[in-house]
């Protein structure tokens, strides 16, 4: 089968932060926008009984968030660790919920939903070992209304 498949994909963000010691922890209160647009050129599949059909589409969200993070300088033995931890708040406005419409040769549209972004969400935090600038271990926890997400990496 053979289709012309095309879209495009456009995405800014911008964060404004500002550094307040207080005493041996670096406090950082922030608030950051972003915007992400999705467009999907519609197609039709040719050259077979199970040709695909899409019409286009476009995906648009936009997101701020807003919270305060904090790196507290710890010590173990001669270990320096730096742990960074952050809470925030972030917001979702648009396209939360994005659909896709098919349709195979001769049946109805049907609709394919990608994963909904939660309109709002907290979150958080990193810890950061010294004097190798290269190793870190990150933590993330992430909560909303009936969605709930941890992960870690090196």
């Amino acid at each position: 089968m053979t289709a012309d498949y095309s879209g495009g994909t456009a995405q800014i963000f911008g964060e404004i932060g500002y550094n307040i010691p207080y005493q041996s922890v670096a406090l950082e209160p922030f608030a950051n926008l972003a915007y992400a647009n999705l467009h999907l050129d519609g197609f039709t599949e040719t050259g077979g009984s199970a040709a695909l059909a899409s019409t286009s589409s476009y995906t648009d969200v936009t997101s701020s968030a807003d919270g305060l993070r904090a790196s507290p300088p710890l010590s173990f033995g001669s270990a320096d660790v730096t742990l960074r931890g952050m809470a925030g708040w972030r917001h979702a406005y648009g396209d939360v919920r994005p659909l896709l419409h098919f349709a195979f040769t001769g049946t109805d549209t049907f609709e394919i939903s990608a994963l909904p972004i939660a309109r709002r969400r907290a979150a958080g935090s990193t810890a950061r070992c010294r004097p190798d600038p290269g190793g870190h271990l990150r933590a993330l926890v992430s909560r909303a209304d009936r969605q709930r997400s941890s992960g870690s990496w090196l």
